[in-house]
């Protein structure tokens, strides 16, 4: 495998200017992530503070003894217990079958960047995915999309959840082994295909959770790189969390005005606003009878955003300690929590996350601490040798392909099949009748004014017959060129699906079943420059 770079082009207008180094955008972060400076002074930060890292190994041990965990994992899990030890985290929902590929990118990030900073430091660094196991939009993760004949296959697993946490949703075993059944007949049989069923059915077989569903699966896919998992959502994190969820109830106000500050100060400097800004919010979740429900403030007390409960201070402070698994954060109060429980040397994220941590800066000062270096996470684009052959047959631009697609290239080839302008020639046409016309109409204003419906209706017909001519000529171009015109349309199938980045819609059981396992490692081994722009990947 070989990595190219793509010069960057992104619509995120807060992101551009964090890779750009803008002045305004980088006084929203502590640290500089494209700079070694910076994991040098946020290690000495770390070491002058205290984390629970007993409590934690003895979590994460007893959590991935029930997955076909590593040695690799295990040694660095062993790792949390060296007080110079640190982290680098990332995370995601748990996604089916590990979700889009985006999620498999930022997997690697971390990898990546562990490796490179306990090289750089001398220290160990240890890569840990944060499964945000509470979030419960299942919409999200029900299904994933694979490529198919001349389309994206969506795949979806139909289950009517409620507001549930998705680590609290049992695996729906029998309907998911069909359904997975499905997706890995429909990829088609190849040497690595019995590999891939063994995976899934192991996984089904072995975990009771849709969060553990996926962790399993992360876990084998990334055994040799020792990933760690983290289900953020688990009752015994909770448990060593509860003292930081009293805190973020007692000082619950200054979470939101502080938050307010930081969003009038982003419009200010002209950027749209990245997540929801409604004032006297908790900024926190508790679970009421099974379903995960907003809470904001009302006065000293906190009441569901539907009224579906409410509690006093002390009341939420009481469940905060004595049933810690109740309470989940949202998009504001979960990197506090992060940055409170692991010796965080690096976050690394999504352009729509550090659009949000650009927000964030001054609450975490509020706590006492810094906010970590938040490194743009890889952005990676799986260039398949045959799509590599098809581009090279009809010398797209790969920059073009993936920002904008093969639509403008696919129409250039196919004026270049004929002499004639089409556009040009039907323009020249009806301005011709309806010049032509113009003078009918007048003639009939003369004669019978009462016909000039129907004279105007005529001429519209007329102009209508010229365009359905043009679209029949237009046709039969595109059949005679139809075998190579297919190939434009592959291209931008793999490319751009839907219009929409390679990494957002496909699933990487895709690429497993076609290039086996190995896949994974070559992907991991290869060496990136963290600078945001995206990589294309080929052999």
């Amino acid at each position: 495998m070989k990595s190219r770079e793509i010069p960057f082009q992104h619509n995120n207008d807060f992101y551009s200017a964090y890779l750009d180094g803008r002045p305004d955008v980088r006084e929203q972060f502590d640290y500089n992530p494209f700079e070694q400076k910076s994991y040098q002074e946020r290690w000495k930060e770390i070491q002058e503070r205290s984390f629970p890292r007993e409590s934690l190994h003895e979590h994460l041990i007893t959590y991935h003894q029930k997955f076909p965990t590593s040695i690799h994992t295990r040694t660095n899990i062993d790792k949390l217990k060296d007080s110079d030890s640190t982290v680098v985290v990332t995370g995601q929902q748990a996604g089916l079958l590990a979700g889009p590929l985006y999620t498999i990118h930022k997997c690697i990030s971390a990898i990546r960047l562990a490796k490179e900073q306990e090289r750089n430091l001398g220290t160990p660094v240890i890569p840990i995915f944060w499964i945000a196991g509470e979030d419960h939009d299942f919409d999200e993760i029900n299904h994933i999309y694979i490529p198919a004949t001349g389309r994206t296959n969506k795949k979806k697993l139909d289950l009517l959840e409620g507001n549930r946490s998705v680590s609290r949703i049992p695996l729906p075993k029998e309907k998911l082994s069909h359904w997975a059944e499905e997706i890995v007949r429909s990829l088609g049989e190849t040497v690595h295909t019995q590999e891939v069923k063994d995976l899934i059915r192991d996984a089904i077989q072995d975990t009771e959770t849709i969060t553990d569903f996926f962790a399993y699966i992360m876990l084998v896919l990334f055994a040799e790189e020792g990933i760690v998992m983290l289900d953020s959502n688990h009752n015994k994190l909770r448990e060593i969390e509860s003292t930081f969820f009293n805190e973020l109830v007692e000082d619950n106000e200054k979470i939101d005005d502080t938050f307010q500050k930081e969003i009038k100060m982003l419009k200010q400097k002209g950027f749209s606003v990245p997540v929801e800004t409604e004032s006297n919010q908790a900024h926190l979740f508790v679970e009421v009878h099974g379903n995960r429900v907003l809470l904001q403030r009302d006065g000293d007390a906190f009441r569901g955003k539907k009224n579906e409960c409410m509690y006093t201070r002390n009341e939420l402070a009481a469940i905060a300690t004595e049933q810690p698994e109740r309470l989940s954060n949202n998009v504001v109060t979960r990197p506090l929590m992060q940055e409170n429980l692991l010796p965080t040397l690096a976050f690394v994220a999504g352009p729509g996350e550090i659009a949000y941590w650009g927000v964030l800066k001054s609450i975490f000062h509020e706590f006492g601490f810094k906010m970590p270096p938040v490194m743009p996470r890889l952005s990676l684009t799986i260039l398949e040798p045959h799509i590599k052959k098809m581009m090279n047959e009809k010398e797209l631009d790969l920059r073009n392909t993936i920002y904008g697609g093969v639509a403008n290239a696919k129409q250039i080839w196919l004026d270049q099949r004929t002499e004639w302008d089409l556009n040009n020639e039907f323009t020249n046409a009806k301005e011709q009748i309806d010049k032509t016309h113009k003078v009918l109409r007048g003639m009939t204003i003369d004669i019978d004014n009462g016909l000039m419906p129907l004279a105007e209706k005529n001429g519209q017909i007329l102009q209508e017959q010229l365009d359905f001519f043009k679209t029949k000529l237009e046709k039969s171009i595109q059949l005679k060129y139809e075998h190579e015109l297919r190939k434009f349309h592959e291209i931008e199938l793999n490319i751009k699906p839907d219009g929409k980045p390679q990494e957002r819609v496909y699933n990487v059981v895709y690429y497993l079943n076609r290039y086996g396992f190995s896949f994974i490692t070559e992907l991991t081994s290869l060496q990136y420059e963290w600078n945001g722009n995206p990589k294309v990947i080929y052999t």
